[in-house]
């Protein structure tokens, strides 16, 4: 690495599965997909370009190549998203599918995947520490099914070695979390994050749906409130680093919502709640309580857009609907470090 010397990452220790309420469960073997480390992105939401608005439109010809990495699988933020899709996803991972423990406590159990910084580090670098031909120039979603800074130190201890390996790898980081953990001194994710931001090569996506408490507990029922969700993407734009807001799923907002959006970050990636394909499904009771309850919920999106170009200096902001969202975040992120 070069530029100013960070502290010293602990050495990596497996550490045990976090199993709560197994009471009533036969639990014989854990999930498939403990081996994968980096995913290559060729189809589906991250390899199929939406006919959807963004601002700055692009095509498919703009957008890098994507892989998509989990250091672990499952969660600890219990069952409080109710919008949640990916226990659909991993259905196919589970023994016993929808009846299994892993799908019906989906919330309340995580397994890290072994030995997962070294593994990376092996996948991403050769011998000589150079990055391998098929990384150089790539974007990395980090994560897809999982929040990379789930507040366990355990997980953290990971992904705080898991940023010290993105330092030296020649490839673009955009990690996805809702979690306050982003600002962590003790291991210091912050200070990582911001030295990545240094050399360009870094984005955090943060989930937020709503600047109404009220109106973010109908689908989160736990969770850091939007205020503070706002203060740690001002946070962070403020330090330099790239911020994308991810508004999926977006839910009624206040009349200032768009201009609290220009203020802290730089782009917006913004979702309505929907049933989505390839095994990935809202759930159908969730989806159509909040069709019925809040009127003319799918016009939204276009809403919040329309809304956003019309905030006043809101010229260099970027939004995209849909996946066009997700992926023009890799592009904003570009075209910011590249005016910085």
């Amino acid at each position: 690495m070069t530029g100013r010397q960070l502290p010293a990452p602990s050495m990596e220790i497996q550490p045990k599965p976090i199993l709560k309420r197994t009471s009533g469960y036969t639990i014989d073997s854990f999930p498939k997909g403990l081996d994968t480390i980096l995913t290559p992105q060729t189809s589906g939401f991250w390899g199929k370009l939406t006919d959807c608005p963004a601002n700055p439109d692009f095509t498919t010809t703009d957008i890098p190549q994507i892989w998509t990495a989990d250091p672990w699988i499952g969660c600890l933020w219990g069952l409080s998203c109710r919008f949640c899709y990916v226990p659909s996803v991993g259905t196919r991972l589970y023994e016993g599918g929808h009846s299994s423990y892993w799908y019906q406590e989906w919330g309340n159990w995580l397994i890290y995947k072994p030995d997962f910084t070294s593994r990376l580090r092996k996948q991403l670098l050769d011998g000589a520490g150079q990055t391998r031909p098929q990384f150089k120039g790539a974007a990395i979603y980090y994560s897809p099914k999982t929040d990379p800074l789930l507040p366990v130190k355990d997980a953290l201890a990971i992904s705080a070695r898991n940023l010290d390996v993105f330092l030296d790898a020649e490839c673009f980081l955009m990690i996805q979390t809702r979690s306050k953990a982003v600002e962590q001194k003790d291991p210091p994710i912050l200070e990582r994050i911001i030295e990545l931001a240094k050399r360009k090569k870094v984005g955090v996506s943060f989930s937020i749906s709503t600047d109404i408490l009220a109106e973010q507990r109908r689908i989160e029922t736990g969770g850091l409130a939007p205020a503070e969700r706002l203060r740690i993407m001002a946070r962070l734009k403020a330090a330099g680093v790239f911020v994308s807001a991810a508004v999926a799923p977006l839910m009624p907002y206040s009349p200032d919502f768009a201009r609290k959006l220009v203020d802290s970050c730089h782009h917006a990636a913004i979702q309505v709640l929907h049933l989505t394909g390839a095994g990935a499904a809202t759930p159908k009771p969730v989806l159509e309580q909040t069709q019925s309850e809040i009127p003319h919920y799918r016009e939204l999106a276009g809403k919040l857009a329309d809304e956003i170009d019309a905030v006043p200096g809101a010229e260099q902001f970027s939004w995209g609907i849909n996946n066009k969202g997700f992926l023009g975040a890799f592009l904003a992120a570009h075209r910011f470090y590249e005016k910085s």
